[in-house]
């Protein structure tokens, strides 16, 4: 069975934590990477082409649409989907019409 590839971007350490410890128990998902911020995020999908990347829609140095729009370089297979508390709510229509396929709140 092929792996899934995730890439968790979020500014808190805890929450990233939290997530690679749930991903590490399915058999069939494996994180490829942590970013801290959007710059590093950006780089790490250049480099690992990962098939899902998880990210804060109020991550430092990327925020929510824009950050999309920078995704353009990266690699066309990975989907995207948010990680956002309600108070951002406002922006997933927006997030949906550039390509984020889920959200998670």
């Amino acid at each position: 069975m092929e792996q899934i590839s995730v890439l968790i971007a979020d500014s808190q350490r805890l929450f990233r934590d939290g997530i690679r410890k749930i991903l590490e128990t399915e058999s069939d998902m494996i994180v490829a990477g942590e970013a801290g911020d959007g710059e590093e995020a950006i780089a790490l999908l250049n480099e690992k082409g990962p098939d899902v990347l998880l990210f804060d829609v109020s991550m430092p140095r990327a925020e929510g649409i824009q950050f999309i729009r920078d995704l353009g370089n990266c690699p066309s297979k990975t989907r995207y989907v948010a990680v956002s508390s309600l108070e951002h709510d406002e922006c997933f229509p927006a997030l949906s019409a550039s390509g984020v396929l889920g959200f998670v709140l």
